[in-house]
Parts: structure tokens; C-alpha cells; sequence
């Protein structure tokens, strides 16, 4: 047998061993050879079988079968350009189902055996690394990412808002409680995008929930926006609840007469932002209130003013009676903000209302009496007398009685101070003044009198 020859054999026999790996690999992988050489003879009885999985001993008959041919053409036999190209093909098809055949046979086993030269080297081919199998889900883990990344900015967006209104509002125990669950949430999230260790505890406690690893990605977009949903309702909530908490707490102090604490919970209320105006209006009604309390009449008008900008009733009967009483008294515009307050109100029936509408009575009979309009005086404040026997029996409040007091003054006036004794006693009984210029009437009016009225209500 010629070396041509012999090399086409070993070429045949280097293909056949490649087939049966390639066979066992892929059941439907048809044989490929050359035309310059023949076809081997397939056993037919065979061929419908199942092949057995490829084996150690396949592995080692391609190796060797590779070793036989480079024994010849270490001879420095001439190839033809044919048997160059058909061994070149063979090589890279072995090079590129290396991993089927490194993982069916202990190469280094054989090596301390064969101890081939280096040079043969497909004896110290190495596993190559394969292509991982990207799953359908995971080609969107892009998007997912994107989206997690996206709700973690607007998380930090809106705590950089939350955190100033909680600082400046008082931390207590529900908000402290409150940055738990967020806290605990971009914990997770953050082992996740960290990597290494951090990402495999994270995979594997998804597992635990019984989520494949495959979906880790949306279950961090689903925590990220779990974070950001809680995160926004709590910016939408907070500065509402810190309004009402500072408002309650502010009219408190106030009814207490602890008045700069007072002024300090209202203050806070007008920082929050995103509160209706209709609702800032009662804050300013009671900032009017305690400039006016502490004799502040310029400020005290400047808060009633904005109130009433903002709908307020009641600061029209406030502005008025700081008109009334400011060292330079303005009496046509303290009747003008009554007569307009007494017309809003009109024919609304509840507590609130009523005594609304005594204070626009009596304050309008004080302008009256202050003017010297006595039968006018007289009227409004019997208006006022009625409204309380018939509606506010038995009801103490800021202000209630003065209408007494006023009345007893328009009875002295109009000659009639035998019929104003049983008024001053009531006076005497009920009066509660409110503010200091109420209280300085009553010294004017019947100064025998003012050293018996309470004034816990006044500061």
C-alpha cells in the first residue's frame, strides 16, 4: 500500500470516528466525505436504532485516530491540495465539539499514559466556554432593569421631599416605624444590583418564594415599584397629616392661651405644601388672632385679610373688631366686613354658625355703640341676647355675654340705668372676653365691673 494510500485511510478512519461522535451528539447528522474517497460500508441492521451516548472509548478512538494520521504526515509525505482541505475540515470539526469529547474522557488521565509531544494538540484541547442559554424572559431583563432603575430615581426624588417635612415636623414613633418597611424594601433591591454574593443570597431567597432565578429581574422591578407606590402615597399623605396634626395642635395652644406655641404649630402648617387654600384660611383666621391677643393690630389685619382672600366668615367678624378697637378706629368699615359676614352666614343652622352670628350681632351693636347709635345698638345686641337663650343655652365660649355688657352701657345711655342692673348681671355672670380690647371696653364702660370678669381668656 502506497503512503498515499495509507493517509487516505487514516482519513477515513479520522472521519469515522468524528461521525460517531457526531452521530451520538445529533441522530439525524448524515456522513460527509470527499469524492476522492470511497464511502464506508454502513451495517444496515443498525441504522434505525437508538445511538448509546458517546463514551470514553469514542473519545480516545478520535484521538488516536488523529494520532495515526500525524504519525504519517510527520513522514513528510507531499499532500494534495484535497487532503490538506479534507484534514483541515476534520480538525475544525473537532476543535468546535471539543466539549463533547472533553467531557466524556479523563484527557489528563491519558496524557501521564500517552505523555503525547505538545505539539499534538489535540491531546491539551480545553473545555470551551459555552454560550449561556438565554431564556425568553430574560432578553426583556434589559427593560426590567431600565424600568427598577427608574422607580429607584423617583423613590430618591421623593424622599428628598419627605425628609424635610419630617425633620422640621418632629420624628415620633409612627414616623420612625414608617422608614422601616422602604428601608427593609431597598435592602433587597440593592443586594440585587450589587452583584457577587449579594446577588446569589438574593436569587436564592427568591427561590425560597418558589420564583425561578429566570424571573429575578421583574421581581426587582416589582420591589422597585412597590418602594416607589409607597413612597409616593406617603408624599401625597404626609404633608396632609402633618397639616391636620399642626392645625388640631395649633388651636389647641390657642384655646389654652399658650399662645407662641400656638403660633409656632400654625407657622409649621403654612410650610406644607400641596394644602388647598381653603384650608390655609383657618390658619391665618388664628395667626390674626394671636397678633391681635398681643395687641398686634397692623399684623392682626394683614392675617385677617388673607383669610378672608381665602373664604373665611370669620375673620370678617375679626377684622371688624380690630377696626373697632385700634387706636385709630375705622367704625364704617368694621359695620361694612359685619354687614357683609352677617349676610354670608345667613340661614345656615348649626353651633358653629350660631355663635358666628352672635359675634357679628354684638360686634355690629358695639360699632353702634361707639357711634353713638343707640337704638341701633340696642337692636343688634338684643339680636345677639336672643340668638344665645334661644340656640346657645348653657354654651360657654370665647366672646359669649359681652353682648350684656354693651347692652347694660346703651341702657345707661338712653336713661334707663334702673332697668340695667339685672344686665349687668348678666354681664357679670357670662361675660368672657377674648381679646384685650373687649376687656378695655368693659373697663370703659362700667370700670366697677371689670375687677369681677374672668379673663382667662385673654393671652
Amino acid at each position: 500500500m502506497s503512503m498515499n494510500e495509507l493517509i487516505e485511510d487514516k482519513i477515513k478512519n479520522y472521519t469515522l470516528a468524528l461521525h460517531v461522535m457526531r452521530k451520538k451528539e445529533d441522530p439525524s447528522h448524515k456522513l460527509e466525505i470527499d469524492d476522492h474517497s470511497e464511502p464506508p460500508e454502513v451495517d444496515k441492521s443498525t441504522e434505525n436504532q437508538t445511538p448509546e451516548p458517546f463514551n470514553e472509548q469514542d473519545a480516545l478512538a478520535i484521538l488516536l485516530a488523529r494520532d495515526e494520521l500525524q504519525d504519517l504526515l510527520d513522514q513528510n509525505h507531499k499532500l494534495s491540495p484535497a487532503q490538506v482541505f479534507v484534514i483541515a475540515e476534520l480538525d475544525t470539526c473537532l476543535i468546535e465539539n471539543r466539549n463533547t469529547l472533553l467531557k466524556s474522557i479523563n484527557s489528563e488521565k491519558v496524557q501521564k499514559v500517552l505523555m503525547p509531544p505538545e505539539a499534538r494538540w489535540w491531546w491539551y484541547m480545553q473545555l470551551a466556554e459555552e454560550p449561556e442559554v438565554v431564556s425568553r424572559w430574560d432578553r426583556f431583563d434589559w427593560l426590567f432593569n431600565l424600568l427598577s432603575v427608574a422607580f429607584l430615581a423617583g423613590f430618591v426624588s421623593l424622599t428628598s421631599e419627605i425628609l424635610p417635612m419630617v425633620f422640621s415636623n418632629g420624628l415620633g414613633l409612627i414616623e420612625s416605624l414608617g422608614f422601616v418597611g422602604p428601608g427593609a424594601l431597598l435592602t433587597v433591591i440593592a443586594s440585587n444590583f450589587k452583584g457577587g454574593e449579594n446577588r446569589d443570597r438574593f436569587m436564592k431567597n427568591v427561590e425560597k418564594l418558589g420564583i425561578p432565578r429566570k424571573f429575578c429581574s421583574e421581581v426587582t422591578c416589582f420591589l422597585a415599584a412597590t418602594l416607589f407606590g409607597i413612597t409616593y402615597a406617603v408624599r401625597q399623605s404626609l404633608p396632609d397629616y402633618y397639616f391636620r396634626v399642626s392645625l388640631k395642635q395649633g388651636i389647641k395652644y390657642y384655646e389654652e392661651n399658650r399662645l407662641i406655641r400656638a403660633e409656632k404649630e400654625l407657622e409649621n402648617a403654612l410650610q406644607l405644601p400641596d394644602i388647598e387654600p381653603e384650608r390655609i384660611q383657618k390658619v391665618w383666621n388664628y395667626l390674626g388672632k394671636i397678633e391681635e391677643s398681643v395687641g398686634r393690630t397692623k399684623e392682626a389685619i394683614e392675617k385677617y385679610d388673607r383669610a378672608i382672600l381665602l373664604g373665611d366668615k370669620e375673620s370678617l367678624n375679626n377684622i371688624a373688631r380690630v377696626y373697632i378697637s385700634s387706636e385709630q378706629p375705622d367704625l364704617m368699615k368694621a359695620e361694612t366686613y359685619l354687614k357683609i359676614g352677617l349676610e354670608r352666614i345667613a340661614n345656615q343652622e348649626d353651633q358653629k354658625n350660631y355663635e358666628l352670628q352672635y359675634h357679628f350681632h354684638r360686634n355690629l351693636g358695639w360699632v353702634y355703640v361707639e357711634s353713638k347709635r343707640y337704638k341701633e345698638a340696642e337692636q343688634e345686641l338684643e339680636n345677639a341676647r336672643t340668638l344665645t337663650d334661644k340656640h346657645l343655652a348653657g354654651v360657654t365660649f370665647k366672646g359669649s355675654g359681652m353682648a350684656s355688657c354693651f347692652l347694660g352701657h346703651v341702657y345707661e345711655k338712653t336713661d334707663r340705668a334702673d332697668q340695667a342692673k339685672p344686665i349687668w348681671e348678666r354681664c357679670y355672670k357670662r361675660a368672657r372676653p377674648e381679646t384685650i380690647a373687649e376687656y378695655s371696653a368693659i373697663v370703659k364702660y362700667k370700670p366697677e365691673l371689670a375687677g369681677k370678669i374672668s379673663t382667662k381668656d385673654i393671652f
